[in-house]
């Protein structure tokens, strides 16, 4: 799903019901008498990464479907927030037995393989039923005529973070083999959305041959790996360590006291957060990890949570996480078990308000609640050693750009911050973005940068 607005097909013209057969059905994909174009408008409620966990945005949506009824079908999609404009379209595209996507016209195409590729079919030909129920591309699909007029689609699949979730696609029809209605709900890596449409056009005719060619350039599809690299455990300071995984694009910390570990951030998904466990297993073997830490609730920060839940570690958040945390907990994992689901333990579960403190004689580490001020989410930690004189952060200090550092949007602010809270910190580390810039600035850099920024008018 994306963005803009396209002209208006010609007046809906009746075509002639065609039956769609029971998934198991071993019949090739119909072919339509003619090529046909589908125009879908509807609102979409995006759970996505917003200020609390839960929330949920309403977008418009306008979908449409072409296809030559032979197998190449294409769907270019706008969707944009209430009370912004409509901007340009993603488009997907399934050519020649091979899967493509881009994020707006002047972007390029990308070629799509794996889980990837299925999901992207399973949308580019959600508003053509008859398409949809012959892919066999699409694993994990069911086809359910519940009663007359009412068709239902599932797509069930493991979801790396969420466990166990069903995609699905509902019709409801007139007497035309279009669908009069639409719904789609949808469980993306970091989003989950729900989709309610009404057909408004459709027409028949002459497809353009351009529309539906598979793309003379595109990027080619990443190579499929049978395993992710071990993450880099490097040293920061005295019992501080970083934790980097290069194929997530993750930074975690590592904070090392005489007794036991404690772990902040925890990315992606179980089997990203089970690697991480394990490279830190094989690091301290005598130490157990404690406490367990995220600066905010969003999935790059989360995904591995069920990982540190079963290596036995006490999860410590603010009290509006709290309910996230459990949800996190009880999410179903039967369809490929994680470490928690064949290893079920009771959740340990610690909230606290404003700071909290881990000390012993070795160590120091103070997780402060800066909220709103994070101009991000209604609750952000943010971590201070001050054995280190070290703050570590998320999405709060700079990026690269053009392979040119720059203070990110929230850099001023986050300086303002570690005025008001008095953290004497020389050094910033940063979790994310990790790929492509550095790991660390001091702060007197980050100073440097916001003044340039603002020299620049806050580009």
């Amino acid at each position: 799903m994306r963005r803009l607005a396209i002209a208006l097909l010609p007046a809906l013209l009746a075509i002639a019901p065609a039956p769609i057969p029971s998934a198991g059905a071993a019949s090739p994909i119909p072919r339509y008498p003619w090529p046909v174009a589908v125009r879908y408008e509807g609102m979409l409620q995006l759970e996505g990464h917003y200020a609390r966990p839960g929330e949920k945005r309403l977008h418009h949506s306008i979908q449409q479907f072409v296809t030559d009824g032979v197998g190449r079908v294409r769907l270019d999609w706008t969707t944009w927030g209430v009370g912004d404009s409509a901007g340009a379209p993603e488009s997907f595209l399934i050519s020649g037995g091979r899967t493509f996507h881009r994020d707006a016209p002047d972007q390029p195409w990308r070629e799509l393989s794996g889980e990837a590729a299925g999901l992207a079919r399973m949308q580019a030909q959600a508003g053509l039923p008859e398409m949809i129920v012959h892919d066999r591309m699409v694993a994990g699909l069911s086809f359910d005529r519940a009663r007359r007029g009412i068709d239902v689609v599932r797509v069930a699949r493991a979801h790396p973070r969420l466990g166990d979730v069903v995609n699905l696609v509902r019709y409801e029809h007139d007497e035309t083999p279009m669908p009069i209605i639409l719904t789609m709900r949808v469980f993306e890596s970091g989003d989950q959305w729900t989709l309610d449409a009404h057909r408004t056009a459709a027409d028949s005719g002459a497809v353009a041959e351009s529309l539906l060619a598979t793309p003379v350039r595109f990027d080619p599809a990443p190579p499929s790996s049978a395993a992710s690299p071990a993450p880099t455990i490097r040293p920061l300071a005295n019992g501080v360590w970083c934790v980097d995984q290069e194929d997530a694009d993750a930074r975690s910390l590592v904070v090392e006291f005489a007794r036991y570990l404690a772990v902040i951030e925890a990315a992606d998904g179980s089997a990203t957060g089970e690697r991480m466990v394990d490279a830190i297993a094989a690091r301290w073997p005598q130490k157990p990890i404690r406490y367990a830490f995220f600066s905010h609730y969003h999935p790059h920060y989360t995904g591995g949570l069920r990982a540190l839940m079963a290596a036995g570690a006490t999860i410590v958040t603010t009290p509006g996480n709290a309910a996230f945390v459990r949800q996190v907990e009880s999410y179903p994992f039967d369809i490929a078990p994680d470490r928690l689901a064949r290893r079920p333990r009771p959740l340990k579960l610690h909230t606290f308000h404003r700071r909290i403190e881990l000390a012993d004689s070795t160590q120091r580490l103070v997780a402060v609640d800066i909220g709103p001020r994070s101009t991000h989410t209604d609750e952000f930690a943010i971590f201070w050693l001050p054995r280190a004189r070290m703050v570590f952060e998320a999405e709060q200090g700079w990026v690269t750009t053009g392979g040119t550092l720059r203070a990110g949007r929230r850099a001023e602010g986050f300086l303002r911050v570690l005025a008001d809270e008095r953290l004497d910190a020389d050094r910033l580390v940063q979790a994310w973005p990790m790929r492509d810039t550095r790991p660390e600035l001091s702060r007197a850099e980050l100073e440097g940068l916001v003044r340039a920024r603002a020299a620049a008018g806050g580009r």
